[in-house]
This record gives structure tokens, sequence and C-alpha cells, in this order.
């Protein structure tokens, strides 16, 4: 990334077609002597090299290859992409760009407004430091009074806002409120209720009348069923050769099942099995 309105130094590694490093270049071994900037805005500039000038080789030894190529700031004045083309003069290298994007605000450090630099920079820090000191000086600090005690829970201590209380000791069933009746609803209270929900909902369920569960295929309708077989009328029919069981008036039947003897039909005396109740 080039900062905007500033000089900067551009690398190219520049080869011939075998891909060796080029060593030695000078300013005639480029097109016309020059390579081409494009900037963001779409504006071309001519850049004419003078070696050790704008053009400079890095390391012919150790870095083979590597060229510098200066862009002044006045090359650097247009924020977005920018693109240097680099041509070679009589095909000594193989034509290369450099791509890269001018962003930022570039600085300049004006005049000391002291003696020096390190001069300014020292009053920074000691401007710096009165502040934090000054700042130390004007925290409001709450009183070094103690907080209201247990036994002093409605009344605030010397300095203290009146809305802080201490911690409050006393026993769940001294809580007290507006309507609030201690005796039935303190925590206390609250908690010995919720306790005895589990009973007494298990009493009101299992003590429910079977007459009131007649909802088809639910848990009452079977215990009801389970009723009747263990304790209502139960009759064999020997002309339609089916058990029956009735309700509870001994009158009225509940379910009807079909007698089969071991060849899966309707018998009476050699009955075996029991078909399906409707």
């Amino acid at each position: 990334m080039l900062r905007l309105n500033t000089a900067e130094r551009i690398k190219v590694v520049l080869k011939d077609a075998l891909g060796v490093p080029v060593t030695g270049l000078v300013a005639i071994d480029f097109k016309a002597s020059s390579v081409y900037l494009y900037k963001a805005d779409g504006s071309k500039t001519t850049i004419a090299l003078t070696l050790g000038v704008n053009l400079f080789e890095a390391d012919a030894t150790d870095g083979p290859g590597i060229y510098e190529i200066l862009l002044t700031s006045t090359h650097t004045n247009t924020l977005g992409p920018i693109a240097v083309s680099i041509q070679p003069a009589l095909a000594l290298f193989v034509a290369t760009y450099f791509q890269d994007v001018v962003d930022g605000i570039a600085y300049t450090l004006g005049t000391p407004t002291g003696a020096s630099v390190s001069i300014d920079i020292a009053n920074v820090l000691l401007d710096t430091a009165n502040i934090l000191v000054d700042t130390a000086a004007t925290v409001v600090k709450l009183p070094a009074t103690t907080m209201a005690s247990a036994v002093d829970v409605t009344t605030a201590a010397t300095g203290v806002i009146t809305s802080v209380k201490g911690p409050d000791n006393r026993d769940l069933t001294q809580m007290a409120g507006a309507g609030f009746v201690s005796a039935n609803e303190s925590l206390v209270a609250l908690k010995t209720a919720i306790l005895g929900v589990g009973t007494a909902v298990a009493g009101q369920v299992f003590d429910e009348l079977l007459a009131a569960h007649l909802v088809p295929s639910s848990f009452g309708e079977f215990m009801n069923i389970l009723s009747a077989i263990m304790l209502n009328r139960v009759k064999i029919d020997k002309n339609t050769k089916t058990l029956i069981v009735y309700q509870a008036d001994n009158v009225t039947p509940l379910k009807t099942y079909p007698l089969y003897d071991l060849n899966s039909n309707p018998a009476l005396l050699d009955a075996s099995e029991r078909g399906k109740g409707v």
C-alpha cells in the first residue's frame, strides 16, 4: 500500500525470457528510458528514468534482478489503484507490471513549538501526568463510614444514601410488605405449600371416581374396563358364543368378547381363545 502524497520506492524483479534475473540494467535499457504510471483517475504519467536518481539496482550479487523505482509525491497524489508498466527497450527483460493502492493520509511533522521535538514530547508527557493527578483529585469518594448493620437496617449511617442498606439477617418468617400476611405468605410458608403439592395432586388423581373418565382410548376408560372385568357381572352367552362384561349396574353391557376353539371357530364348551372386545 502506497501513502498518499508521499514519495515511495517501489520494488520490481526483472527477468529475461528464460526466467533468469537480469543485472546491470540502466535507463536506456527501458523503453524510451522511462516507465509508465497509471492512476486511479485514468491519467497516465511518463516517468523518465535516471540511474541513481529514480532508478536503482538493489543488489546484483545477493539480490539479482531486484530494481527500485522512485515515485514522487506527485505520482502518489490520487487515492485508489495504481499501476506501473515497465517495458524493455531491446528485449533484455520481460515486460513487468507493478500494481498497488494509494491510501491513507500522509502527515508531515511541523516545526517544534519549543526548542525541539523531544522537548515537546516531554511537555506532552508532563501534561498527561498532570491530567491524571487532577482527575484523581476530583473523583467523588464515599465517606469512610460503615454501612447500616443488620440490626439497624432501617437507619442509614451518616453520609450514606438512605436507600443503601446493610445485610438483613432476619428469619424469613418476619418478611412483610403491603398486603403481606407473614404467617401464610412468607417464603417458609410458600416452601411448605409447594412441598405439599405433590401429595395433594396424587390424592386427587388416584381418588377420582372412574365414572368421570369415559373418553375413548383414555387411561380413565382403560381403568373402567379393568375394574369391570375384576368386579362387575360377567356372562357367557351360549347362543352368540360370546363373553359379556357389564357396567356397574350389571345390566348394561360394557364389552363383548367372541369365543373360539382351537380351529378359530366360534365355540362355547371347548372354547380356548377370547377375541378382541367390542
